[in-house]
Protein backbone atom coordinates (compact mmCIF):
# COMPACT_ATOMS: atom_id res chain seq x y z
CA UNK A 1 0.00 0.00 0.00
CA UNK A 2 2.84 2.42 0.71
CA UNK A 3 5.07 1.32 -1.80
CA UNK A 4 2.00 2.01 -4.41
CA UNK A 5 1.40 5.69 -2.77
CA UNK A 6 5.32 6.07 -3.30
CA UNK A 7 4.99 5.69 -6.73
CA UNK A 8 2.06 7.47 -7.48
CA UNK A 9 3.62 10.33 -6.20
CA UNK A 10 7.19 9.47 -7.69
CA UNK A 11 5.12 9.50 -11.12
CA UNK A 12 3.21 12.77 -11.28
CA UNK A 13 0.16 11.81 -8.84
CA UNK A 14 -0.98 14.36 -6.47
CA UNK A 15 -2.71 13.40 -3.51
CA UNK A 16 -4.61 14.81 -0.37
CA UNK A 17 -4.39 13.68 2.54
CA UNK A 18 -7.92 14.07 4.96
CA UNK A 19 -8.47 13.85 8.43
CA UNK A 20 -8.99 15.92 11.12
CA UNK A 21 -6.50 17.76 13.51
CA UNK A 22 -4.45 14.54 15.15
CA UNK A 23 -5.04 12.13 13.07
CA UNK A 24 -1.77 11.67 10.97
CA UNK A 25 -2.37 13.54 7.82
CA UNK A 26 0.58 15.63 7.97
CA UNK A 27 3.06 12.71 9.56
CA UNK A 28 2.18 10.07 6.52
CA UNK A 29 2.69 13.00 4.00
CA UNK A 30 5.87 14.22 5.39
CA UNK A 31 7.04 10.15 5.69
CA UNK A 32 5.88 9.91 2.28
CA UNK A 33 7.82 12.95 1.02
CA UNK A 34 11.41 12.04 3.11
CA UNK A 35 11.37 8.96 0.94
CA UNK A 36 11.52 10.57 -2.38
CA UNK A 37 14.94 11.38 -4.07
CA UNK A 38 17.07 13.54 -2.60
CA UNK A 39 18.22 15.41 -6.02
CA UNK A 40 14.19 15.76 -6.95
CA UNK A 41 13.38 19.54 -6.46
CA UNK A 42 10.67 20.20 -3.17
CA UNK A 43 9.26 23.69 -2.92
CA UNK A 44 7.31 23.65 0.88
CA UNK A 45 4.63 25.65 1.52
CA UNK A 46 3.57 26.71 4.88
CA UNK A 47 1.39 28.67 6.78
CA UNK A 48 2.24 28.88 10.59
CA UNK A 49 4.69 26.29 12.15
CA UNK A 50 7.22 24.20 10.13
CA UNK A 51 5.31 21.06 10.05
CA UNK A 52 7.80 19.82 7.26
CA UNK A 53 10.97 21.54 8.22
CA UNK A 54 12.71 17.67 9.11
CA UNK A 55 12.60 16.44 5.22
CA UNK A 56 15.55 19.07 5.17
CA UNK A 57 19.01 17.10 5.06
CA UNK A 58 22.09 18.43 6.40
CA UNK A 59 25.60 16.90 6.32
CA UNK A 60 28.59 19.17 7.57
CA UNK A 61 26.15 21.39 8.45
CA UNK A 62 25.39 22.14 4.80
CA UNK A 63 21.72 21.21 2.97
CA UNK A 64 22.20 18.15 0.75
CA UNK A 65 19.18 17.57 -0.65
CA UNK A 66 17.02 20.33 -2.85
CA UNK A 67 14.51 21.56 -0.72
CA UNK A 68 13.16 25.33 -1.08
CA UNK A 69 11.13 26.42 1.91
CA UNK A 70 8.34 29.03 1.93
CA UNK A 71 6.54 30.62 4.09
CA UNK A 72 3.13 32.99 4.53
CA UNK A 73 4.30 36.71 6.32
CA UNK A 74 0.87 37.98 7.32
CA UNK A 75 2.73 41.44 8.10
CA UNK A 76 3.81 41.72 4.41
CA UNK A 77 0.47 40.16 3.21
CA UNK A 78 1.90 37.05 1.66
CA UNK A 79 -0.26 34.51 1.14
CA UNK A 80 -0.25 30.92 0.44
CA UNK A 81 -1.42 31.25 -2.74
CA UNK A 82 0.82 33.85 -3.48
CA UNK A 83 3.78 31.11 -3.01
CA UNK A 84 1.79 29.14 -4.97
CA UNK A 85 2.49 31.23 -7.46
CA UNK A 86 5.58 31.91 -6.99
CA UNK A 87 6.66 28.19 -7.12
CA UNK A 88 5.87 27.77 -10.69
CA UNK A 89 9.08 29.56 -11.27
CA UNK A 90 11.33 27.37 -8.91
CA UNK A 91 11.04 24.29 -11.69
CA UNK A 92 9.87 21.87 -8.61
CA UNK A 93 9.44 17.82 -9.17
CA UNK A 94 7.55 18.29 -5.81
CA UNK A 95 4.83 21.35 -4.16
CA UNK A 96 4.17 20.41 -0.84
CA UNK A 97 1.22 22.59 0.34
CA UNK A 98 1.11 22.41 4.19
CA UNK A 99 -2.69 22.64 4.26
CA UNK A 100 -5.71 23.95 2.63
CA UNK A 101 -7.95 25.75 4.22
CA UNK A 102 -9.35 28.70 2.04
CA UNK A 103 -9.85 29.55 -0.98
CA UNK A 104 -5.93 28.28 -1.94
CA UNK A 105 -7.53 25.59 -3.26
CA UNK A 106 -8.19 26.77 -6.30
CA UNK A 107 -4.92 27.70 -6.88
CA UNK A 108 -3.69 24.24 -5.63
CA UNK A 109 -5.60 22.37 -8.32
CA UNK A 110 -4.56 24.79 -10.76
CA UNK A 111 -1.33 23.50 -9.86
CA UNK A 112 -2.04 20.31 -9.68
CA UNK A 113 -2.92 20.89 -13.52
CA UNK A 114 -0.27 21.80 -14.88
CA UNK A 115 1.93 18.81 -14.78
CA UNK A 116 3.13 19.39 -11.00
CA UNK A 117 2.84 16.83 -8.34
CA UNK A 118 1.14 18.48 -5.57
CA UNK A 119 1.18 17.10 -2.37
CA UNK A 120 -1.56 18.63 0.35
CA UNK A 121 -3.82 17.87 3.28
CA UNK A 122 -7.38 19.28 4.25
CA UNK A 123 -9.42 18.56 7.33
CA UNK A 124 -12.14 16.06 6.40
CA UNK A 125 -14.84 13.61 8.04
CA UNK A 126 -14.34 10.92 5.41
CA UNK A 127 -12.03 10.33 1.42
CA UNK A 128 -15.13 11.40 -0.10
CA UNK A 129 -16.36 14.44 2.09
CA UNK A 130 -12.84 15.94 0.78
CA UNK A 131 -13.76 16.93 -2.60
CA UNK A 132 -16.48 18.54 -1.27
CA UNK A 133 -14.59 20.97 0.95
CA UNK A 134 -12.10 21.29 -1.85
CA UNK A 135 -14.98 22.94 -3.59
CA UNK A 136 -16.64 25.06 -1.28
CA UNK A 137 -12.86 26.06 -0.56
CA UNK A 138 -12.12 27.32 -3.91
CA UNK A 139 -15.49 28.88 -4.90
CA UNK A 140 -14.25 31.50 -2.19
CA UNK A 141 -11.70 32.32 -4.56
CA UNK A 142 -11.67 36.07 -5.71
CA UNK A 143 -13.21 36.69 -9.14
CA UNK A 144 -14.14 33.05 -9.25
CA UNK A 145 -17.13 32.01 -12.21
CA UNK A 146 -16.72 28.47 -12.35
CA UNK A 147 -19.64 26.67 -10.55
CA UNK A 148 -19.78 23.93 -8.14
CA UNK A 149 -20.29 20.82 -10.90
CA UNK A 150 -17.29 22.54 -12.90
CA UNK A 151 -15.00 22.90 -10.00
CA UNK A 152 -15.95 19.65 -8.48
CA UNK A 153 -14.48 17.90 -12.30
CA UNK A 154 -11.54 19.93 -11.54
CA UNK A 155 -10.29 18.73 -8.15
CA UNK A 156 -11.00 14.58 -9.22
CA UNK A 157 -8.74 16.01 -11.95
CA UNK A 158 -6.09 17.78 -9.89
CA UNK A 159 -6.07 15.12 -7.10
CA UNK A 160 -7.27 11.87 -8.38
CA UNK A 161 -6.19 10.26 -4.97
CA UNK A 162 -7.58 10.70 -1.65
CA UNK A 163 -5.42 9.00 1.44
CA UNK A 164 -8.26 9.58 4.50
CA UNK A 165 -6.54 9.16 8.10
CA UNK A 166 -8.01 8.57 11.55
CA UNK A 167 -7.19 8.10 15.22
CA UNK A 168 -8.37 5.27 16.62
CA UNK A 169 -9.84 4.83 20.11
CA UNK A 170 -6.24 3.04 20.86
CA UNK A 171 -4.59 6.22 19.63
CA UNK A 172 -2.79 4.89 16.60
CA UNK A 173 -2.95 6.53 13.88
CA UNK A 174 -4.23 4.74 10.49
CA UNK A 175 -4.75 4.79 7.21
CA UNK A 176 -8.30 4.40 7.10
CA UNK A 177 -9.05 4.48 3.50
CA UNK A 178 -7.18 5.12 0.18
CA UNK A 179 -9.90 6.15 -3.03
CA UNK A 180 -9.53 7.34 -6.26
CA UNK A 181 -11.83 9.80 -7.41
CA UNK A 182 -12.28 8.84 -11.34
CA UNK A 183 -15.08 11.68 -12.94
CA UNK A 184 -18.05 13.68 -12.02
CA UNK A 185 -21.26 14.46 -13.94
CA UNK A 186 -24.42 16.23 -12.43
CA UNK A 187 -26.71 13.48 -13.45
CA UNK A 188 -24.36 10.82 -12.06
CA UNK A 189 -22.48 12.59 -9.25
CA UNK A 190 -19.03 11.68 -8.14
CA UNK A 191 -17.91 8.32 -9.45
CA UNK A 192 -15.18 6.88 -6.91
CA UNK A 193 -13.81 3.83 -5.15
CA UNK A 194 -11.84 2.67 -2.20
CA UNK A 195 -8.29 1.01 -3.31
CA UNK A 196 -7.55 -0.07 0.05
CA UNK A 197 -9.80 0.07 2.97
CA UNK A 198 -8.60 -0.91 6.97
CA UNK A 199 -11.10 -3.07 8.47
CA UNK A 200 -11.30 -2.78 12.78
CA UNK A 201 -12.34 -6.52 13.56
CA UNK A 202 -12.43 -6.04 17.03
CA UNK A 203 -12.21 -3.72 20.10
CA UNK A 204 -11.07 -5.03 23.95
CA UNK A 205 -10.62 -3.38 27.21
CA UNK A 206 -7.61 -4.22 29.32
CA UNK A 207 -7.97 -2.27 31.99
CA UNK A 208 -7.30 1.38 31.24
CA UNK A 209 -6.26 0.71 27.53
CA UNK A 210 -8.36 0.27 24.39
CA UNK A 211 -6.80 -2.55 21.78
CA UNK A 212 -8.04 -2.03 18.07
CA UNK A 213 -7.32 -5.37 16.18
CA UNK A 214 -8.10 -4.82 12.75
CA UNK A 215 -6.49 -5.20 9.25
CA UNK A 216 -5.82 -3.48 5.75
CA UNK A 217 -7.05 -4.83 2.68
CA UNK A 218 -6.99 -4.63 -0.68
CA UNK A 219 -10.46 -3.52 -2.48
CA UNK A 220 -9.99 -2.61 -6.18
CA UNK A 221 -7.43 -1.34 -8.86
CA UNK A 222 -6.60 1.66 -10.60
CA UNK A 223 -9.01 2.96 -13.22
CA UNK A 224 -7.73 3.40 -16.96
CA UNK A 225 -7.10 6.91 -16.59
CA UNK A 226 -5.07 6.38 -13.68
CA UNK A 227 -3.23 3.97 -15.66
CA UNK A 228 -3.02 6.33 -18.79
CA UNK A 229 -1.39 9.40 -16.23
CA UNK A 230 0.89 6.89 -15.13
CA UNK A 231 1.84 5.12 -18.28
CA UNK A 232 2.27 9.10 -19.50
CA UNK A 233 4.32 10.22 -16.49
CA UNK A 234 7.08 7.03 -17.24
CA UNK A 235 5.46 4.15 -15.25
CA UNK A 236 6.43 0.83 -16.07
CA UNK A 237 3.78 -1.10 -18.02
CA UNK A 238 4.24 -4.45 -16.34
CA UNK A 239 4.18 -2.18 -12.67
CA UNK A 240 0.90 -0.26 -13.77
CA UNK A 241 -1.01 -3.63 -15.09
CA UNK A 242 -0.26 -5.01 -11.25
CA UNK A 243 -1.48 -2.03 -9.89
CA UNK A 244 -4.86 -1.79 -11.86
CA UNK A 245 -5.66 -6.25 -11.34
Amino acid sequence: MIDRLLYFIDHGISICFAGATGDGKTAIANWLMSKTPDNKRKVIIEDGSPEFENLKKYKDGRLINDIISLRTCKHLGIKTIDLLDASLWLHPKYIVVSEMRSYEAYAAQETARTGHTVITTIHSNNALDAYDRMVTMAQLYPGNRLNEDKLTSLMLKAFPVIVYMKMLDDGNRRIMEIMEGEHYTRENGLKCHTLYRYNVETTEQKGKKTIVHGQHERVSGISENLQRTLLNNGAERKIVDQYAD
